[in-house]
């Protein structure tokens, strides 16, 4: 007799299940114990009843990254919109981007880590990135419109992505121990980008 099939509420849990279960393989054994066997045995699932969902490791990770992306453009807007157009507001949405970086650390590797151009899901990731990525664009553009920066809103939303990035990537790699700490680097950071 065939199984009734799911509800869409309940394919989205089951993803949902499956992308958290994932996260937590990666926290505990990194990128090679992410499997979706692992995610299966998890589970208390057959692999190929995962397969219904992700067809491919890659297709989960793409999830992953899709969604850390969407999580990042989360915080970036509701930033940028706690306070009408300030520097406040501009500062809030630089400090968003590191807040999320450190309050999930194993998202933030997974939606950077690896070689991602050859994928065939890229286009996922790309867009939720791009969405994300437009937050920082506004963010740039109130600060131009403001007339507390000056330049390109591409351009100055790629420095502002780049700056934070890799202060965010060299506090998660430890690498921060050559005389100024995450905290003593925050505020002088934004100061640079957005004065007071």
């Amino acid at each position: 007799m065939a199984r009734p099939a799911f509800s869409e509420d309940q394919v989205l849990e089951i993803q949902e299940e499956i992308r958290s279960i994932a996260l937590a393989i990666f926290r505990s054994e990194g990128i090679r114990g992410l499997t979706l066997r692992n995610v299966a045995r998890e589970m208390g699932r057959t692999p190929a009843a995962l397969y219904r969902y992700y067809g491919s490791k890659d297709d989960l990770l793409a999830a992953l990254r899709a969604g850390g992306f969407r999580a990042m453009g989360a915080a970036l807007r509701a930033a940028r919109t706690a306070s009408a157009v300030t520097k406040e507001g501009a500062r809030s949405g630089i400090r968003a981007y590191l807040n999320f970086a450190l309050r999930e650390p194993e998202q933030f590797s997974l939606m950077y880590s690896l070689d991602q151009r050859a994928l065939p899901s890229l286009p996922a990731v790309h867009e939720a990135r791009e969405l994300a990525f437009g937050e920082a664009r506004a963010i740039a553009q109130d600060a131009i419109d403001a007339g507390w920066l000056d330049g390109d809103a591409n351009l100055v939303a790629h420095l502002l992505w780049a700056s934070c990035h890799g202060l965010a990537a060299l506090e998660l790699a430890d690498q921060l121990d050559l005389g100024c700490s995450y905290e003593d680097l925050i505020e002088p950071l934004i100061d640079r980008i957005v004065p007071r």
